[in-house]
């Protein structure tokens, strides 16, 4: 039985997946991957000439080749899957909103700040995801391609995130509600986005959360940094990156997801 071959685009969030697949050797037996990925938003210079992914930018280029292991164009017809990682879609823009507005029925923040409608925050996570380079990936493969596409997305923020800087925020909308009221408005909304661009979606797994919209503490520790090794992690208390046992999680995840079809 052939491989399934699986290409993986994204940004920093694919550093603990690529981690991650050390850890699942029995991946070997049906799958092979390759990863393509870029810090922040590079990989924005992106292009598609005929069935390939092309960089319009040296430094992309450079960025995509230490990852990948040299390459620096990904050719469409090579795949059996795709898999797109974080890439901007989250929920972070969202609850950003809540650090300046109320949500009808949830009045935890403050009775000064202005009052914004369900609708209209849903309208937002709407915005903010269709115009995300998850979606602007997905919009692009599927255009030349009959393969497979898996939108991940970002991974909830850590629990930690809780006792950091930013602290006082993530208190306030996990204990009023609005963690969990938002979590669902997105999920819901990402789920529609996705399946109207003839795409998948696969969130992450439930034993790695420890609310709606939050990750247990222990993934985020030794979380993992994109770059030319494998074990380069960030300093402690990042809470928006994950390490190598995350990655292994959404990695078997994934191959449930593969295997279903």
């Amino acid at each position: 039985m052939s491989k399934r071959r699986v290409c993986i685009i994204g940004n920093s969030h694919v550093a603990a997946l690529r981690s991650g697949l050390d850890l699942l050797p029995e991946l070997d037996q049906g799958f092979t991957f390759d990863f393509f990925a870029a810090q922040r938003d590079l990989m924005r210079d992106m292009e598609l000439k005929g069935e390939t992914l092309v960089s319009t930018s040296e430094l992309t280029k450079g960025r995509m080749r230490s990852v990948s292991g040299g390459k620096t164009c990904i050719d469409t017809a090579e795949y059996t899957d795709f898999i797109i990682v974080g890439l901007g879609f989250n929920y972070l823009q969202a609850t950003a909103v809540l650090k300046k507005n109320q949500v009808f029925g949830y009045h935890g923040s403050s009775k000064r700040f202005p009052m914004i409608s369900r609708p209209c925050l849903v309208a937002l996570i709407a915005e903010y995801l269709n115009l995300s380079k998850a979606m602007f990936f997905a919009r692009l493969l599927r255009s030349v391609s009959k393969a497979r596409i898996i939108i991940i997305p970002q991974p909830y923020p850590s629990k930690d995130i809780k006792t950091n800087g930013k602290g006082d925020f993530w208190k306030s909308v996990a204990y009023s509600g609005l963690l969990t009221l938002i979590t669902t408005m997105y999920e819901d909304v990402a789920k529609r986005i996705v399946d109207k661009a003839g795409c998948e979606i696969l969130f992450q797994p439930v034993a790695t959360l420890s609310q709606p919209g939050m990750t247990l503490a222990i993934y985020s520790v030794d979380s993992i940094r994109l770059g030319s090794t494998k074990n380069h992690t960030y300093p402690p208390g990042q809470a928006s990156h994950m390490n190598s046992a995350f990655g292994a999680e959404t990695l078997r995840a994934t191959q449930e997801l593969l295997q279903q079809h």
